[in-house]
């Protein structure tokens, strides 16, 4: 079977008819073995031109991907920036801490020293008054 005789005849019939049908429509109008080559070729066709728009849209997509790895290399970047940052800062604020708390507890000593002091001074006092109530 050949297929350029096919072709004529369909051809044939697109420019009589000027209304362009689908492949399934093509092998309704055709014989049943010319329908299945033809509707087999337009597939055929279509897949081609999606492919080729595929290709032809490739280079932008690979642009885009190249975008989106530089954005997301940058992200990451810049996060590693302000991590690291925010550490530096949350160990100096550590540190910060840990001398208020040394100096905190240097006071609660402090405290704990006179009020001890204190408790002595209140009882050497109570002592003496009694001294002076019995002595008197």
């Amino acid at each position: 079977m050949e297929l350029k005789p096919i072709f004529k005849d369909l051809r044939q019939e697109e420019i009589s008819s000027n209304v362009k049908s689908t492949p399934l429509e093509h092998s309704s109008k055709v014989g049943n073995s010319k329908g299945i080559i033809l509707a087999f070729f337009f597939t055929a066709l279509q897949i081609l031109l999606e492919k080729e728009q595929l290709q032809s849209l490739a280079p932008i997509s690979n642009a885009r991907k190249r975008t989106f790895d530089m954005d997301l290399k940058d992200l990451l970047l810049r996060t590693k920036c302000e991590f690291k940052g925010l550490e530096f800062q949350l160990q100096n604020d550590l540190k910060q801490l840990g001398n208020i708390v040394q100096e905190m507890s240097a006071a609660v000593v402090g405290y704990q020293t006179i009020v001890k002091e204190n408790r002595n001074l209140y009882n050497m006092v109570q002592d003496l008054k009694g001294q002076f109530a019995y002595g008197a």
